[in-house]
């Protein structure tokens, strides 16, 4: 093991710049570009969770990465596509099949009113996921396909930009479509229900019911329903994109502990029917600890992604070069001049101390 230079001292004579590079496994000469990172926000009954971020040994950890060097997303090994609606694909997940064919076997009356049921359900949920994506087209943001999971639907999106604005309208645009929705089905009943009859009540009703319930369970404040993402989006206005992130899952967390509490006082009293109901805020907590870690690598890693040594800003190109501007010979270190840069600057100090833990293998 060879012992570790004081920062900025030059290597003893004949040391291979190689071996140099070796020392430092945090950083890389030239490091292969990072496709956008998609952010998957799954709307309808639940939201669909960030995937987990990719961490490539010796480098810092970054979010994750698209297609080009990695396997494609899991939904896309599990799922098959069903139609195509404004150009986005539609996918169903295997377990959706699988959870509705035992809802059938287990529901008492007509298969034929449970699957009504289950095709107004869906209806409201893609035009959920619709409202979601057709608004972030408008913001240049590229829609994958959405994907319907037994927690509801998944619209994979290319990662939206650290704006409150944008997020706040994307985000919000579910509910709003459901409670637009709402509104058309109470119109509906009022003039045509008495005229219609009573299956005509009973679907429209149905119809009403699971829009308004889309509507409102997506805006409680946490992530990763949309509630989660316009708390930050507001948040936003008046800190940092970390801050504000820290501060929404902090809120969602607060939620889930209620809810957990509240779950399981109902089951405790009698209630029946709902045995799975801590587990919604279990899901809550997990999925805000992911968003803010996926925040805190993007963040990270935006510190993090020039080689150390350099300023800010400075050209990866530029590292290593002579004051004046010329490559150093091969074994040879590069000069060193005051003011040039050279080993940590003020910005990475800063950003280290707010990191703890090792930040490169023990020796």
């Amino acid at each position: 093991m060879q012992p570790r230079r004081p920062l900025g001292h030059p290597p003893p004579a004949g040391e291979s710049r190689e071996i140099r590079r070796s020392q430092t496994p945090l950083t890389r000469k030239n490091p292969p570009p990072l496709e956008p990172e998609l952010e998957t926000t799954g709307r309808g009954t639940f939201h669909g969770g960030t995937h987990g971020p990719i961490i490539e040994p010796g480098l810092v950890p970054v979010p994750n990465a698209s297609y080009g060097s990695h396997p494609p997303p899991y939904s896309v090994f599990n799922s098959f596509k069903i139609g195509t609606a404004f150009g986005i694909p539609i996918r169903i997940h295997w377990t959706f099949v699988v959870m509705i064919l035992v809802l059938m076997m287990r529901v008492p009356g007509s298969n034929t009113d449970f699957l009504l049921a289950v095709g107004v359900l869906l209806t409201c949920v893609l035009l959920h996921e619709l409202g979601h994506s057709l608004v972030a087209r408008r913001f240049g943001i590229r829609v994958i396909d959405i994907t319907f999971w037994p927690l509801g639907g998944m619209a994979r999106m290319s990662q939206i930009p650290e704006s409150s604005k944008v997020e706040g309208l994307v985000a919000i645009a579910g509910p709003a479509v459901n409670f637009v929705l709402a509104a058309v089905g109470v119109v509906a009943l009022i003039l045509f229900g008495p005229q219609a009859g009573g299956t005509f009540d009973r679907y429209a009703q149905t119809f009403v019911f699971w829009n308004l319930g889309l509507g409102i369970f997506n805006l409680v404040p946490a992530f990763p329903m949309d509630g989660g993402r316009i708390l930050r989006a507001f948040f936003a206005r008046n800190h940092d994109w970390l801050r504000a992130t820290e501060m929404a899952v902090s809120v969602g967390r607060l939620c889930a502990g209620m809810m957990f509490a509240a779950s399981l006082a109902w089951m405790m009293s009698g209630g029946e029917g709902i045995c799975l109901l801590p587990l919604i805020p279990l899901f809550i907590w997990v999925a805000g600890g992911r968003e803010l870690l996926v925040v805190r690598l993007r963040h990270a890693q935006m510190h993090f992604g020039q080689p150390f040594g350099s300023h800010p800003g400075q050209p990866e190109s530029q590292t290593g070069r002579q004051p004046n501007g010329s490559q150093p010979e091969f074994g040879q270190p590069p000069e060193v001049s005051h003011g040039q840069g050279s080993g940590f600057s003020d910005a990475d100090i800063r950003t280290l101390e707010q990191f703890r833990g090792r930040m490169r293998p023990p020796d």
